[in-house]
């Protein structure tokens, strides 16, 4: 059986609905290299989105299928990166402050450890 691309999505949950409407259609659809979006979805920018696969034989009914649903909002190459670059920035600005949280009463502890030292020595 050969597989034709049918779309691409660049967005994991949406391209599992397509799959699960075209399912309930009665057609075969796979989401093809969709696993690299559930460790960094920056991975999904730089490979180009999850493809939508069917296979070339059921290719022109899948395509009906869809443009039955023309005109639904769909999440953009655009918009992907910059949800998941908002996301990252998130991370590492709450990794950052709660770094900062823990370690500067070590770090004040240490100057007046620094100060009492030099204190005692001169």
């Amino acid at each position: 059986m050969t597989l034709a691309t049918l779309c691409t999505s660049f967005s994991r949950p949406e391209s599992e609905v397509i799959c699960a409407y075209l399912a309930s259609a009665g057609i075969l659809a796979i989401p093809a290299e969709r696993h690299h979006a559930a460790c960094n979805g920056d991975y999904l920018v730089a490979q180009r989105g999850i493809r939508i696969q069917v296979p070339e034989f059921s290719l022109d009914d899948a395509r009906a299928v869809l443009a039955e649903t023309e005109g639904q909002p769909q999440l953009s190459e655009s918009r992907a990166f910059a949800r998941h670059y908002l996301a990252n920035a998130l991370i590492f600005l709450c990794a950052f402050t709660s770094l900062g949280i823990v370690y500067f009463p070590y770090w004040l502890r240490a100057q007046r450890d620094i100060e009492m030292a030099e204190t005692a020595v001169n």
